[in-house]
């Protein structure tokens, strides 16, 4: 079974890993975002930065959220930098992909030894 925006989900790994390497942990958020969109410049994948998307309450507009990135018009990412990942972040990437209709996400912690990352791929049923 072929992942989900394989090779562009390769890339984004790539390039995160690339900075956690680069920068290690220890720094603020918007440090490892503005690196990390250096790194897709470099590989010139497109992406929007706080894109807005509606969220809708029986079809009505009740708020809207801002996704940190979204690259290439497919694959949403949410950057932290903090001492631990909690259920509420990655429950906050869930339910940003299910809002913006997109299929996946990646949410990315820059603070520990090893970069921390989660994959997340929401069906569309």
């Amino acid at each position: 079974m072929a992942l989900v925006h394989g090779d562009l989900s390769n890339q984004v790994l790539g390039a995160a890993f690339r900075v956690h390497s680069a920068l290690g942990e220890g720094l603020l958020e918007r440090v490892y975002e503005q690196a990390f969109k250096l790194e897709l410049q470099a590989l010139e994948i497109p992406f929007v930065c706080q894109q807005g998307f509606d969220v809708l309450y029986r079809g009505v507009v009740v708020g809207q959220f801002k996704a940190d990135l979204v690259v290439a018009g497919k694959i949403l990412v949410e950057l932290k930098a903090v001492g631990q990942v909690t259920s509420g972040m990655d429950s906050q990437l869930f339910n940003y992909l299910k809002l913006s209709g997109l299929s996946v996400g990646y949410l990315f912690n820059f603070n520990c030894a090893s970069l921390y990352y989660r994959r997340v791929v929401r069906g569309t049923g």
